[in-house]
């Protein structure tokens, strides 16, 4: 048997942290074609509509349009989180943090961390506290798309962090 895994990275990511030192969001793209064998998989339905959080979209949306408009708003651009120093984002008075999953530490649709990243996920478990570190995902955790949370419980023993549902 013959597995074939390619790789491509486009387009500069991007992690926003707001001044406010309490909201983190977190985006990056990197696509990744892997041949691996097929981890257990959310609903048909959810792979489809992965990328449609009507929830996500409508926060977003009273955030932007409303008196917390500030939190939505971009305040630090980096490539990845490699580059983000845990112990100064602490030091400033950050006290949780909270990760995209597909393109931020995962590439989509892996269950497990992009192996360049392990080390920066370690520092900032290490900084923070495991506790204090969550991820938030489009579809993982979500009662549409992981109805039994059985991909949301899977990622959290892979990644060592938990998943906001």
């Amino acid at each position: 048997t013959t597995t074939t895994t390619t790789t491509t990275t486009a387009a500069a990511p991007m992690m926003m942290l707001s001044r406010h030192r309490h909201e983190m969001t977190t985006s990056t793209t990197t696509t990744t074609t892997p041949e691996d064998p097929p981890a257990p998989s959310t609903s048909s339905y959810g792979a489809a509509m992965q990328n449609v959080n009507a929830a996500g979209v409508s926060l977003f949306a009273s955030m932007a349009l409303g008196a917390k408009r500030d939190l939505a708003m971009p305040h630090l651009e980096v490539p990845d989180v490699r580059w983000i120093d845990w112990d100064a984002l602490h030091a400033a008075g950050f006290r949780a943090i909270v990760f995209d999953k597909d393109n931020t530490l995962t590439i989509p649709y892996e269950r497990r961390i992009h192996p360049p990243l392990a080390s920066a996920l370690r520092e900032c478990k290490r900084a923070f506290g495991a506790a204090n570190v969550a991820v938030l995902s489009n579809s993982a955790g979500l009662t549409q798309f992981d109805p039994t949370g059985a991909v949301a419980d899977a990622l959290e023993d892979a990644l060592g962090v938990g998943f906001l549902r």
